[in-house]
This record gives structure tokens, sequence and C-alpha cells, in this order.
């Protein structure tokens, strides 16, 4: 009896070491300085019709996918994040001592859970487009991030939810040994700037 218990606790021991934690020790690094924000609208010195005309033709040749647009009430709706994903936002870094396993290393923490733990990032970008003159046109924009990774064997579902100027620190479920248990992801603003900075051409 006691050489079967010996046997099912060594057996829990291996199941435990998962690709992501169990087993694996390291150290867990948050997005390094203040968290940047940015004005979220632009006036232009166009029209209401060219810069709608701009922004559509600008979209739709970037990595956004146009999800919804409404000309008569200046709204456009943008979907971007499919690839890339640490391009977007920032979830700080993570040193991970998995000797002979790919995790083994020091990674971007976006770039980790992408390829080792099934991160997905949701990000979508509303865009108003107003008149204020003939030759003058206010363009706000306001991103959504939703960065999630699912339940698996070795670890629990995490969901960060933020916007464009915010961030988010939630409590990891099982997280790794030897870590904080808290994990802090914010955006990088390049969806916002590359919009701002297109309209302003």
């Amino acid at each position: 009896m006691i050489q079967r218990q010996r046997i099912r606790i060594f057996g829990a021991l291996i199941v435990s070491c998962g690709v992501l934690t169990g087993c694996a020790t390291g150290t867990y690094h948050p997005p390094i300085g203040d968290l940047a924000t940015q004005q979220n609208e632009r006036l232009v010195k166009k029209s209401f019709d060219e810069t709608w005309s701009a922004l559509v033709e600008h979209t739709s040749q970037t990595f956004f996918g146009i999800d919804k647009f409404e000309k008569a009430s200046g709204l456009l709706t943008l979907s971007f994040g499919a690839a890339n994903l640490e391009r977007f936002i920032d979830c700080g870094r993570i040193d991970v001592q998995t000797p002979g396993k790919p995790t083994d290393g020091s990674h971007n923490y976006v770039e980790y859970l992408s390829k080792f733990g099934g991160g997905r990032l949701d990000g979508k970008m509303n865009l108003l487009v107003k008149s204020v003159t003939p030759n003058e046109t206010l363009v706000r924009v306001s991103a959504k991030y939703i960065f999630s990774t699912p339940a698996n064997q070795d670890t629990f579902a995490n969901v960060w939810s933020f916007d464009s100027n915010s961030q988010a620190t939630i409590a990891v479920g099982n997280a790794t040994k030897g870590t904080v248990p808290t994990r802090t992801c914010r955006p990088t603003l390049v969806a916002e700037k590359t919009i701002l900075d297109a309209i302003a051409k």
C-alpha cells in the first residue's frame, strides 16, 4: 500500500511540471517607466469627406481590419492584434529557468504567452469623425484592449482589459515559482499613433 502511494505521489509531481509553470522557476519584470499617454483627438485641416476617405484608404492598407463604417454618423470601427501582439501591448519581461525546454531563458512576456500559452489580443478601435467647419474635421480615437490566455493543463485562464491611456494589473493563476503573483499590461500606443499620424499628413 505504501509503495502504491509513493508511485501516485511521484506521478502527480511529474504531471504538475507543465510547460509554463509547475517545476519552472523565474522572475517577472513589469513594464518599465511611467504609463505613456497621448491626446486621443486631432483637428485636421481638411473637409469631412477628405478626412473620411483618407482614413478608410489608410486603414485598408495597414494592419487594421475594418469591422464597421457609417459615414453618415462618422463612425469607423477597426480591429487589430491578430499578429505581432507585442507591437501593440507591453506586459514586461519574464526570465524562466526550465533547462532543456523551449521556455528556458529571457522573454518578452507578450511573446512568451503568445508562443507558449495561447495568448490572444482582441484590439478594437473606434474612430469618430466630426465636421467642425467646411475645412476642419475633428477625429477622435479610442481603443479597447483585451489580452487573454486560455485555461490549459499548465495554468488558469487570465484576462487583461484596458483602454488607450490605462493599464491592467491582475493576479495570474498558477504563477511561475519565484515570480510575483501579479502581471501588468499596457498599450504601446502604436495603433493610436498610426491613425493620428496618418490624418496629420
